[in-house]
């Protein structure tokens, strides 16, 4: 969703009550997000907005140059990711081969005798009724 998001445009989480700017109370110093009150909210290259209140950018201090590099590895990252959900398509259309069975020709041997037995036993119980 990253690697495809129209930045500038602001990543909320969860929506959030907007307040008028007269009567913002600055919670812990801190002012909230807004970009129409505020021209440096404007110029934030990737804003990522906090859920809580005050609504603030948490990615205020990305660079173009960060931006960047950040939209790169996003763009890394979904190209390994669709590679591996290729390959895994790959896998769920073909058909697992059963795994190799190695023969003990010795024991194969043996209950082939021990069945051979069996058969001649039966036939002398037959034969003697």
């Amino acid at each position: 969703v990253f690697a495809s998001w129209n930045w500038p445009s602001p990543v909320l989480i969860s929506q959030h009550n907007t307040i008028p700017p007269s009567s913002i109370i600055h919670a812990g110093g801190f002012r909230p997000w807004n970009p129409v009150v505020s021209v440096q909210d404007r110029k934030h290259v990737m804003p990522i907005i906090t859920p809580a209140y005050p609504a603030l950018n948490s990615a205020y201090n990305v660079s173009r140059t960060t931006f960047r590099i950040i939209c790169d590895e996003l763009l890394r990252a979904c190209a390994a990711f669709d590679s591996l959900r290729l390959r895994a398509q790959l896998l769920e259309a073909v058909p697992p081969t059963p795994p190799i069975q190695l023969i003990d020709n010795n024991n194969q041997r043996q209950r082939q005798r021990q069945q051979q037995q069996q058969e001649e036993e039966e036939h002398e119980l037959k034969m003697r009724s």
